[in-house]
């Protein structure tokens, strides 16, 4: 029996500006009532990983609720906010990215780590939803942490143009947090409170 394949759905491969894995990803196979499948940890061979799973779809014999083993690597997948299926190996269960949604939208305000101060006792990190692959983003520094790279106030994070940079600040629990920010959004911000600070209030 014939089994129907989309050779236009491939893995897409998102990088940072020195070409540094961010993420990877599918587009197309929500138009067959499936959702699209996403990767945000670096593995060898990840584009024979993605090319399996879609050769499997098509021929129905993919069950995304069962765990599966990728060249010895245990994988599962897992719905997200913004409706990907996305790829979690184990290693990095320890590490969860968080979504903070809008409790009346129900969109996705930002993104945060959790599990990052208990395993390498750094601060954790959150990031704006809005962002370009803010979720990537995290999973980018997640995943230089999990390889023994510093990642602090000196970082800059480079992707599609853009530089996001890392503050520390504190958050209402009185815990220091790393909040990575679009650093063209900075600086529209501060000429804004520069250009406010004219304005004189008329009695």
């Amino acid at each position: 029996m014939y089994t129907f394949y989309d050779p236009s759905i491939k893995p897409i491969l998102t990088t940072n500006h020195s070409g540094e894995f961010i993420s990877v990803k599918t587009e197309g196979l929500k138009y067959y009532g499936i959702s699209d499948i996403v990767l945000y940890q670096y593995i060898d061979g990840y584009e024979s990983l993605f090319l399996s799973i879609i050769e499997l779809i098509f021929k129905g014999e993919f069950n995304i609720q069962q765990t599966w083993n990728y060249n010895g690597q245990i994988f599962k997948l897992e719905k997200r906010v913004n409706g990907y299926l996305e790829i979690c190996f184990n290693h990095s269960e320890s590490i969860q990215i968080v979504t903070i949604v809008n409790p009346i939208s129900g969109e996705p305000i930002k993104y945060l780590t959790k599990g990052i101060i208990d395993k390498y006792g750094t601060p954790e990190f959150e990031i704006q939803a809005s962002y370009f692959e803010s979720k990537g983003i995290l999973a980018y520094v997640i995943s230089e942490i999990y390889n023994g790279k510093i990642i602090d106030e000196l970082t800059l994070i480079e992707l599609e143009g853009n530089t996001y940079i890392i503050e520390k600040t504190i958050d209402r629990y009185g815990a220091s947090v790393y909040q990575v920010e679009l650093l063209e959004a900075k600086k529209i911000i501060h000429k804004e409170l520069k250009r406010r600070s004219h304005l004189k209030r008329i009695k």
